[in-house]
C-alpha cells in the first residue's frame, strides 16, 4: 500500500495539523481510487534531529507545519 510510512514527526505536533495530514492523504485516495496507508511516528524528539529505527536506519525527525 503506498502513502506515508515510518514518518517521525515531534509528539509536540497540534491535533490540527494531524487532522490536515489526514486529510491531504484522504484528497489523495480520492484522486488516485486506492487505497492508502499511513503510519506516523510520535518521537520525543524536535524537528530536524535525527533518530535511529533500528534496522530502518537514521531518519529525521519531519517538520508537519511546512
Amino acid at each position: 500500500v503506498a502513502g506515508l510510512d515510518m514518518v517521525p514527526i515531534p509528539m509536540t505536533v497540534e491535533g490540527k495539523v494531524l487532522k490536515g495530514v489526514m486529510r491531504d492523504l484522504d484528497a489523495a485516495h480520492k484522486v488516485k481510487k486506492k487505497p492508502l496507508g499511513m503510519r506516523l511516528l510520535l518521537v520525543d524528539a524536535e524537528p530536524g534531529e535525527e533518530i535511529d529505527l533500528g534496522m530502518f536506519g537514521r531518519t529525521p525527525v519531519m517538520d508537519p507545519v511546512q
